[in-house]
């Protein structure tokens, strides 16, 4: 695609390209990054059938809503007036959007300096900040509801993969979401997977990207991700912090509750989607993952996982009790 794409963007811009360099890419994208015209930028090439090009544009619009209401994102980068471009490669149609290429960094888990308790806040801060924004804009975007659009929603995909009997564990999670009522207070366009690995921090302030699965979900969903995958993460590398939970908990929702509150009813779908992300987690990596040369971490999470699943657990349960942030 290197070829294709590179032919592509020098035609769009005008002008000759150089260094173009496959990135690490997502569940739905391929990531490059290019010189052009001495500035280092990025482009996101997707399957045309994955997204319409009215989405893409709504993607974008989102981005500008937040960062006008301080909240920091990657830039696009606009060209002759265009966003947004499309080509062809192998006889598949695909969008291309660019970015300016950020040169940030992730957070260190394993550095207790950074991965730490004013961090957590922050994190939960940012994320009440976007659903504080989205529940007082009049603005609409024409983005899909997640359980409604299987291009934005990969899990029914996953299951008819990998294990269709989880399909019943899919349904049922979908049966008890439809319990609960869809208000500008609980529901409206989130990030929907933002976890630790999708932003940058820069001097204590937080780099958003990859708003490519931005969809209309209770807001619910970006609290579970990030629970999940900070639970997950300090656990493991830092066996020996014994106080982590509780550090991470109180800190995190103190920083969300400094901008909105959270119900009991809010944490019920938390632990909705607890599960969900679990299930998705694991339909994710038993398609992705080499089952035959597993790493010995790997089959023991699949094991739990599973396990966890079939059982109708809500991960963190106990650690959720404990601080006084779990509702049955």
């Amino acid at each position: 695609m290197e070829l294709e794409l590179k032919k592509h963007l020098e035609e769009s811009l005008n002008d000759l390209i150089s260094n173009v360099i496959e990135l690490n890419g997502g569940l739905q994208n391929r990531v490059f990054s290019f010189t052009y015209d001495n500035v280092k930028l990025v482009a996101r090439v997707t399957l045309a059938k994955k997204r319409t090009q009215e989405q893409l544009h709504a993607e974008l619009a989102f981005m500008e809503t937040i960062n006008l209401n301080g909240i920091k994102t990657i830039s696009p980068y606009q060209f002759h007036d265009q966003s947004i471009t499309s080509f062809k490669c192998n006889g598949l149609n695909y969008w291309v959007v660019l970015f300016e290429f950020f040169n940030g960094k992730h957070i260190d888990v394993q550095n207790r300096s950074e991965w730490n308790a004013n961090f957590f806040r922050d994190w939960g801060r940012t994320i009440a900040n976007i659903h504080s924004i989205v529940s007082e804009t009049s603005q609409e975007f024409t983005r899909p509801c997640f359980i409604q659009d299987k291009g934005i929603n990969p899990i029914p995909s996953l299951v008819d993969k990998v294990d269709p009997e989880l399909a019943i564990v899919y349904e049922n999670i979908k049966m008890e979401l439809e319990t609960f009522s869809k208000t500008k207070d609980n529901f409206g366009l989130i990030h929907n997977d933002l976890h630790q690995g999708n932003f940058f921090v820069v001097e204590n302030e937080l780099i958003l990207f990859d708003f490519d699965d931005c969809t209309y979900n209770w807001y619910a969903q970006d609290v579970a991700v990030s629970l999940y995958h900070a639970l997950w993460t300090g656990e493991s590398f830092h066996p020996d912090w014994t106080e982590f939970h509780e550090v991470f908990i109180t800190n995190f929702f103190h920083g969300y509750r400094s901008y909105r509150s959270i119900t009991d009813d809010d944490m019920k779908l938390v632990s909705i989607f607890l599960r969900m992300r679990e299930l998705f987690l694991f339909l994710l990596f038993k398609s992705t993952w080499d089952l035959d040369s597993l790493e010995e971490w790997q089959e023991t999470k699949l094991i739990k996982l599973e396990e966890s699943i079939k059982q109708g657990t809500v991960p963190y349960q106990e650690v959720l009790k404990k601080h006084g942030k779990y509702n049955s």
